[in-house]
């Protein structure tokens, strides 16, 4: 499993996603996206029943532990629980 950078439409849906659902300002979060450490996984499956498809881990740029983890639901990225 080898991870690669997002792609600029990856990076849309996820201001998108803070545009929507938490009303974020874009130009901000634009900002923050183009600062911050990224990678995805194309082919990510978990080692037992649960998950299988494309995943973006995002950290961001205020620390090494402030970071999300995003999937794809019905071809819309999704903001993972860490719960």
């Amino acid at each position: 499993m080898k991870p690669r950078k997002p792609t600029i439409k990856e990076k849309q849906e996820l201001i998108g996603l803070y545009v929507s659902k938490f009303d974020m300002e874009q130009d901000g979060l634009t900002i923050d996206v183009d600062k911050a450490a990224i990678a995805v996984f194309d082919h990510y499956r978990t080692g037992m029943p649960g998950y299988e498809g494309k995943i973006m881990m995002v950290v961001w740029d205020h620390g090494p532990t402030i970071f999300d983890v995003y999937t794809w639901k019905h071809g819309r990225i999704t903001l993972q629980d860490r719960g």
